[in-house]
């Protein structure tokens, strides 16, 4: 039987279109990868690609959009509402069909020591790929940020990259790398310019902040349309799922005078995570069935 992994690099440009244009172009040039979908945010200055193929070929897909990433993208000049470390910020690694987590985690580690040789890029692995047991979560690190990272990897021995050089690249950073289960990555955003309000939404509602659990947020501010979003990682939607989280944010929103101007899914989501739920009625965006997973994996024909 075929393993099949999906992968879902995240690249910190999402203004320059034919940067990512150029970075989708390297990642499908492997034979038996298959581009899932692409979301590109010049708000967040962020691009997030997903893929899927056979381990071997993924590692080869990936290090081929690492490398353009690389050369095309310098952190010195990127300024963007999402936190990153890296030109290529992070590659998630999820197991499809037949091949388990723990294989997924050596996959991170291999494909992570291939970027490090072969472009100079340090990796820091996180998830189930994680070394060390604080680097589970992955904003462990990711939430200093490249500027800071850049200064403090070789001060703090906690912060040294776990495959590379102890230096950030100097234009491209460092990369996470890490395997781990469906996730579910959704934007809602708010009829409003205040970003407090974003700011304290997302504390409330996050399990850190004594929220629901295995959600993660963040409050940010959309220069395009001048208002703010409450930008959602879902970690397990089984246990805290999709309509759960908009409604907390919803309802917390109204508390304020504000209102919900719609929703966005970040790639694709698991068919799972919508039983039972009209997608109407989380206002979502440009939703279709090409955005559940099992739908978009039927129609590539892996």
């Amino acid at each position: 039987m075929k393993q099949i992994v999906e992968c879902i690099p995240n690249f910190s440009e999402g203004r320059r279109i034919e940067v990512v244009d150029a970075i989708e172009g390297a990642l499908s040039s492997v034979d038996g990868i298959r581009i899932l979908d692409r979301h590109v945010d010049p708000d967040h200055n962020r691009s997030v690609i997903t893929i899927a193929g056979h381990p071997d070929s993924l590692i080869d897909s990936i290090v081929a959009g690492v490398g353009v990433a690389s050369e095309r993208i310098d952190l010195r000049i990127h300024e963007g509402e999402h936190p990153r470390i890296g030109a290529t910020d992070v590659i998630p690694l999820v197991p499809l069909s037949n091949i388990s987590m723990e294989a997924c985690a050596r996959l991170a580690w291999k494909m992570g020591m291939k970027i490090a040789h072969e472009l100079g890029i340090p990796i820091y692995l996180y998830g189930s790929g994680a070394r060390l047991s604080d680097r589970k979560n992955l904003a462990r690190i990711r939430n200093l940020g490249f500027e800071r990272l850049s200064q403090e990897t070789l001060l703090r021995k906690d912060l040294l990259p776990d495959l590379g050089t102890p230096q950030l690249h100097p234009t491209s950073g460092a990369t996470l790398i890490g395997a781990r289960s469906n996730l579910i990555a959704f934007n809602v955003n708010l009829d409003s310019d205040n970003l407090g309000f974003a700011q304290k939404i997302a504390s409330h509602i996050r399990e850190s902040g004594g929220g629901l659990p295995g959600l993660k947020a963040l409050g940010l501010f959309m220069h395009k349309t001048q208002t703010v979003q409450v930008s959602i990682n879902l970690c397990d939607f089984e246990t805290t799922g999709i309509g759960t989280a908009f409604e907390a944010v919803r309802q917390m929103a109204k508390d304020f005078g504000v209102s919900v101007r719609d929703s966005e899914l970040v790639g694709l989501a698991p068919e799972a995570a919508f039983e039972g739920i009209d997608p109407r009625t989380l206002q979502l965006r440009d939703f279709s069935h090409q955005k559940l997973l099992e739908h978009r994996l039927a129609s590539v024909h892996l």
